[in-house]
């Protein structure tokens, strides 16, 4: 995931938290403590990345 951007968003369109992965590992890692329940779209963007 070296180099993948993520970012998550709201069902009203905004950015609820974004980044960019660092580690060489084919799973990407989050926490997600603060959010609050709901329904939210994750994207992820990678040239590189096989999904």
């Amino acid at each position: 995931m070296t180099g993948a951007q993520y970012r998550a968003l709201d069902f009203m369109g905004r950015v609820i938290f974004e980044g960019e992965g660092r580690l060489s590992l084919p799973i990407l890692e989050l926490e997600l403590g603060g959010i609050q329940p709901g329904i939210y779209i994750f994207e992820l963007f990678d040239a590189k990345c096989e999904l």
